[in-house]
């Protein structure tokens, strides 16, 4: 057949088989890196979905503890402000008193006279 002799052919078939293996196990290494680079990618995906779920929850805690503290500081300032609103109604009461007592003595006709 157009030259070609059985020899020839026999080389081209081994030289064929060891091609066929070449590929083979190229095409296992290529199919074991991509595995390889998928697992990797869902390691990475898992840890930055973890990553997020702890900031959430860290975000959510200081959220709750700053407003637990800002309830205090709300609860401390109310206090406060409630002890000075009593100590002003008490003073307003005492002028009161006083002014009235001072009223009712000019109102008889008595006046007080400074001591100096």
């Amino acid at each position: 057949m157009f030259g070609i002799t059985y020899d020839v052919l026999d080389e081209l078939g081994d030289i064929s088989s060891d091609t066929a293996r070449n590929f083979t196990v190229l095409n296992n290494n290529l199919v074991s890196r991509m595995q390889n680079l998928y697992q990797m990618v869902c390691v990475l995906l898992t840890a930055l979905g973890a990553g997020v779920i702890a900031l959430s929850a860290a975000r959510f805690y200081s959220y709750a503890v700053g407003n637990s503290e800002m309830m205090k500081k709300t609860v401390e300032t109310e206090a406060r402000l409630s002890e000075i609103l009593q100590k002003l109604t008490n003073e307003s009461a005492q002028e009161d008193s006083s002014d009235a007592v001072e009223q009712s003595a000019d109102d008889r006709g008595e006046v007080e006279t400074p001591i100096a």
